[in-house]
């Protein structure tokens, strides 16, 4: 299981997986859309980002939803899928070490956190990749 290292502040919720519906015609860590109050949210998987295969979003999936640095250009937030309940870990220097990143596109590093592998994501590539794919944010009105 892959860690998702950001300050909390990044993150607006975490939340259960809600009306996925999978996309076509965009990259391949770019999964698809995800509701989440009343919004349909891009949905990136971090593992198909390093080149991991896409995990499946099931029961045990929680979405993290990401405040962005975009918010005034019409997309608010983005959601990262996660398998299992995410935690709060404090990082220092005692319990991170830097892991090769392989200078991989949308991630600042690779990192070791308590013994278990984390990414540190570029949100700002990740979001600019997540603009240039053409999927939005979109208002959905509930039934």
């Amino acid at each position: 299981m892959l860690g998702l290292g950001c300050p909390k502040q990044t993150f607006a919720k975490i939340a259960t997986p809600r009306s996925f519906i999978a996309g076509e015609g965009y990259p391949d860590w770019l999964l698809g859309t995800v509701m989440w109050r009343s919004l349909a949210l891009p949905l990136v998987s971090m593992e198909v980002v390093l080149g991991q295969e896409a995990p499946e979003v099931d029961a045990r999936s929680r979405i993290a939803v990401v405040n962005t640095l975009y918010q005034k250009q019409g997309m608010p937030f983005f959601a990262v899928l996660t398998q299992g309940i995410p935690r709060l870990v404090r990082a220092s220097l005692d319990n991170l070490s830097p892991a090769d990143s392989g200078g991989k596109q949308m991630v600042s590093a690779e990192v070791t956190l308590d013994g278990e592998s984390a990414v540190i994501p570029n949100l700002e590539q990740l979001e600019a990749a997540i603009k240039e794919s053409g999927i939005d944010v979109k208002f959905v009105r509930p039934p």
